[in-house]
Order: C-alpha cells, then structure tokens, then sequence
C-alpha cells in the first residue's frame, strides 16, 4: 500500500478516569506502522481527576473538554472530538480499547481504498486472556440483551469481494465504537455522531449501507475493574439519558429502529425475554464455557437476566410505544 494514497486519519477517544487503560490504548495507537503525519488523535475528556490528562500528554495528542462527560449522545466526547477533527476516516475508540497490531490501521483503511461505496468498517472486539472473568464475559457476549431482542436481522452479507475484508449490507443499525470507522464525509451528510446506534440508524435512512470487516483489525476490550454493581449503575444511567433525550426530542432509533417488522419477530422477542427472565440462557452458558474453555460465559445467564429486567421497568413505556400499545396511556 504506497503510502502516498493512504487517507488521514482522526483517533476519536472520550475519557474520563481512564488512567488504569489510557496508556495502553494510546500506545497501541502511537506504534502503529502508518505515516505519523497522516494520524490526529483527540481526546475529549470529561473532567477527570486522576492521572488521565498527565497520561495524555506524554503523547501528542489534541485534548478537549467534554463539559457533560458523557462518552456518546448529543454534545458529548465523540460528538465533540467528530466536530473537531479533521482526519478523512474517523476512529471511534474507547479509552479501555487496545488495538491488536501495528499493521492494525492499514487493514482498516483497505477497504476505503478499494471501495468507494463503503461507509464504514467494523473491528473485531476480543477479550484479553488475562482479563476478569465478567470482562471476558462482556468482550465476547456484548451483553445488550434486550436491546439486540429488538434486531430480528443485524446485517445482510454480501459476497466475498477482497481477501482483505467482507462487505456487508446493514439490516438494522448498530453500534459505532470499540474501533469502529466511518468516513467523515457520509457522517458530516447525517448530521455527525452522537450515539452509534442511532448515528448508523441515520445513516442507513440517509441510503449509506455499505460497510466492510477488514481482516487484521482485533481490538482488545479490557473493562478494567468491572463489577457487576458499577456494571448495573452504568447501565441505569444510560438508560435514562436514553428516555430523556427521546423526549427532548433527540432520539428517534428507541421508538423506530427496534419495531419488529412480522409476526414472527414479536414471537421472537417475546421468547427471548422469557429465555433471559426464567434463566434458560444456563444450558447455553454451559455449552459455550465447554466450547470455548472459558468460565467467563456462566456470567450469561446472570447478565442476561439483570439486563432484561432493566430494559423492561426503565424503558417501559418506550416499549409500549415501540410495540404500537400505546395509543392515549398516560402515566399516572
């Protein structure tokens, strides 16, 4: 790949109290074998008070302030680092990402380069082996349970076009984080970022659906000190950012990007939650923590049962409304 061709690129890192993962992350992002003067990293932190921003420092890096510490959603760190970059692809990654090898950025480019249609690209999130067991957990599961109830077909593949990457049609949106990439050109025509499902939500409304996974593009995800309580606490509090901001009226996806679209998808999300609720995910748990030698997965059932008992009495009404059922309830 001469690297005259290679397009400039923008590291979008949110942080706050990131100490224990920044200088893992930016590390990962600094050896990369990619033209120094073609990478911008920024940093949007959100009022950290330990050593985050003396971390930050030691590489040159763009730092910026996040005055709702949010890491997504409307004004929040990667809304703001979008608006102040500069690079043709965007890097959404988190403080507590790794990137997987040196040639991890030339492998995400490729498609861009080979490929005009596409929008974005994908990562491949995975779990370090020295890592907790409910950070493993969370690595390979991406415990949204009910939320992915609501995405009765992710994405469509099409066929095998490069030994470098698959291309991919999106069904239904999906997150934009952990390493994943988008052009800023598409972005900029949406709108920008601000949460990544309901960004990739416009953008497929806007008719950019092509995306790509680039082979080489392994991202460790390390949930450093994860608990299931600080877990539980994260959750709730994204939540009701997420109630909130629907009813400010800067939310759509809640109420459109999940509507099941044929009887067969109510059944469907109707019989994962009594999965989840009743804990028949154990059998499940059991099978993959054998298959993969791993005992990470017996957090399954667990975390499968909290996650869908939140989304049930915070996003109650939401689902009400999603699901058509609600036509002149109030509450009371």
């Amino acid at each position: 790949m001469v690297d005259e061709l290679l397009p400039h690129v923008s590291f979008v890192i949110p942080t706050f109290n990131a100490s224990k993962t920044l200088g893992m992350c930016l590390e990962s992002v600094f050896r990369l074998d990619y033209p120094r003067e073609k990478i911008e990293v920024v940093i949007v932190d959100g009022g950290s008070t330990d050593d985050t921003l003396a971390i930050a420092r030691k590489f040159q890096c763009q730092l910026l302030t996040n005055p709702i510490r949010y890491e997504e959603g409307p004004g929040a760190g990667k809304d703001i680092g979008f608006r102040h970059s500069r690079g043709d692809i965007v890097v959404f990654l988190d403080s507590d990402n790794e990137l997987g090898s040196a040639s991890w950025l030339r492998n995400m480019v490729s498609p861009y380069l080979s490929r005009p249609d596409v929008v974005g690209a994908f990562s491949h999130l995975i779990p370090k082996s020295d890592g907790g067991l409910l950070s493993r957990y969370l690595t390979k599961a991406h415990s949204q349970t009910a939320i992915r109830f609501w995405q009765p077909d992710d994405v469509v593949r099409l066929p095998e076009t490069d030994s470098q990457f698959r291309i991919i049609r999106l069904n239904a949106a999906c997150d934009l984080s952990n390493g994943a990439t988008a052009r800023r050109e598409c972005l900029s025509a949406v709108g920008g970022y601000d949460y990544g499902f309901e960004t990739t939500k416009r953008l497929m409304d806007g008719g950019y659906t092509t995306f790509a996974w680039p082979r080489g593009v392994d991202v460790y995800h390390h949930y450093a000190g994860v608990t299931l309580r600080n877990l539980i606490r994260k959750r709730i509090a994204r939540l009701r950012r997420f109630k909130a901001w629907e009813k400010e009226g800067l939310r759509s996806y809640t109420t459109s990007m999940y509507k099941p679209r044929t009887g067969d998808d109510y059944l469907q999300f109707f019989a994962r939650v009594l999965k989840s609720l009743s804990f028949l995910t154990l059998p499940e748990a059991v099978w993959k923590s054998a298959r993969d030698r791993d005992l990470a997965w017996l957090y399954h059932p667990l975390v499968s049962f909290l996650d869908t008992n939140l989304h049930i009495l915070l996003l109650w009404d939401v689902g009400l409304r999603t699901l058509g059922l609600k036509r002149g309830w109030k509450r009371t």
